[in-house]
């Protein structure tokens, strides 16, 4: 038997306490530690998505150098290949029907403010209200011009792109650009004067 029984349990009383303080800290320590983790974590995975895009960004300029690259290599026919080239890759037309196309409406001529009776204008002879659903911002300006060589050749493979030549249905697009046979079958010529072989 304790002689002082008071101060044993006094004593066993002090360590339980001692240990529950212990293993409270412990437990408040772990989920500051788990707070400030995950903290840490969502920062790392916003960096990581920041690195992420920016190795995109870096890939598609290198992408984009390369390609230029490769134009510059390649003869140019017309004095609008590269124009033709680039808009045609990025609307799935063939660029020989974009060089076609802008032959048989003003013999390729550059900027211009050259309107037809009919009202259409510019280098790829535009009518007004289609340009209005179809013309895009072509060199990058930030400014869709009908009369912008660039935006109209763009706008152009858009029209021709959106009418079925990135199905394939080529005929069916130079048809929807001007509602003629003759038109169609001159156009495919000129083209296959520039290396068309479809």
């Amino acid at each position: 038997m304790a002689l002082f029984p008071n101060i044993s349990n006094a004593k066993i009383d002090n360590n339980k306490l001692s240990k529950a303080t212990m293993l409270e800290n412990r437990l408040n320590k772990k989920v500051k530690f788990d707070a400030q983790f995950g903290i840490n974590k969502e920062k790392i995975e916003k960096n990581k998505a920041k690195k992420a895009a920016k190795i995109a960004k870096a890939k598609e300029a290198a992408e984009k150098a390369q390609k230029e690259l490769e134009l510059a290599k390649e003869p140019d026919t017309t004095g609008f290949d590269k124009i033709y080239k680039a808009a045609g890759e990025k609307y799935g037309v063939p660029w020989e029907i974009l060089s076609g196309v802008h032959l048989i409406e003003t013999h390729r001529s550059g900027d211009t403010a050259i309107a037809s009776y009919a009202g259409a204008q510019g280098p790829m002879q535009f009518i007004p209200s289609t340009w209005a659903m179809y013309g895009v911002d072509g060199d990058g300006d930030g400014v869709a011009n009908i009369h912008d060589v660039e935006d109209a050749i763009y706008s152009a493979a858009n029209y021709l792109s959106a009418s079925g030549a990135n199905q394939g249905d080529i005929y069916r697009a130079i048809y929807a650009y001007n509602h003629a046979d003759w038109y169609v079958n001159q156009v495919l010529d000129n083209a296959r004067q520039v290396g068309y072989n479809a």
